[in-house]
């Protein structure tokens, strides 16, 4: 939806929802990035989870060149969120799940 809608058409959407969607798109994404930590351990030839990663990546690049248009501090605590996420798939324990 947000690669095809201009911000100012969703920025029109009752706050409650428009929080709801990108909390789900932030989730969806930090889903994805795990997916992704796994097919890449597994060297597997089917990427979905990379190639839906890549999408989601889009997405976000598309909410932050218009952050201002967004809840405040919303685009900074999912894009720390989704880092984490990805930090956390690619260190070794203690601190993250690579094996």
């Amino acid at each position: 939806m947000i690669l095809f809608f201009p911000t100012s058409i969703l920025i029109c959407l009752p706050s409650e929802l428009l929080q709801s969607f990108l909390e789900q798109l932030a989730k969806l994404t930090c889903q994805f990035a795990e997916g992704a930590a796994q097919e890449e351990s597994v060297c597997a030839d089917d990427c979905l989870y990379m190639e839906a990663f890549d999408h989601m990546l889009e997405a976000w690049i598309s909410v932050l060149h218009n952050s201002q248009e967004f809840p405040k501090d919303f685009c900074k605590q999912s894009a720390m969120q989704i880092f984490n996420t990805y930090l956390k798939c690619h260190l070794s324990p203690p601190d993250g799940t690579r094996g």
